[in-house]
């Protein structure tokens, strides 16, 4: 299958290896924005190595750039920026106003072992999402 382009974002459908460069696994992790801290903790949905899957209550635009602190269940926290690459609404949703991908943008290696870390360890126990 050949890379598809729909409405400013990968097509679901597409192969993960023509999607990404590093694969993302469903994240049991929350976010919340840099200056936000009167919102409630919001939910991912996967993290890889390049970027995130975020549910949102608040409106997030396309080539936004966001610095969001990600909070892990074994108490662990840390700052990433991230750029939002695409992003629907989900008005019938009980999850979220909204559903991003997001891509990190200059990562530094401390977070990105920390991701990579997270990442090996969920993949020993479920399979890949995309």
């Amino acid at each position: 299958m050949g890379i598809v382009l729909g409405a400013g974002r990968w097509a679901r459908g597409t192969e993960v290896s023509e999607r990404r460069r590093y694969p993302r696994v469903r994240a049991v992790a929350q976010y919340r924005r840099r200056g936000s801290e009167d919102l409630p903790l919001q939910n991912l949905r996967d993290l890889g190595q390049g970027g995130l899957g975020a549910y949102s209550w608040t409106p997030m635009e396309r080539g936004e750039l966001l610095e969001l602190d990600l909070y892990f269940p074994d108490g662990s926290e840390f700052l990433v920026t991230a750029r939002v690459v695409w992003v629907e609404e989900t008005p019938e949703s009980q999850t979220a106003n909204y559903n991003a991908g997001l891509t990190f943008v200059n990562l530094d290696d401390e977070a990105r072992r920390k991701i990579y870390l997270y990442v090996e360890q969920q993949v020993e126990h479920e399979e890949v999402v995309g």
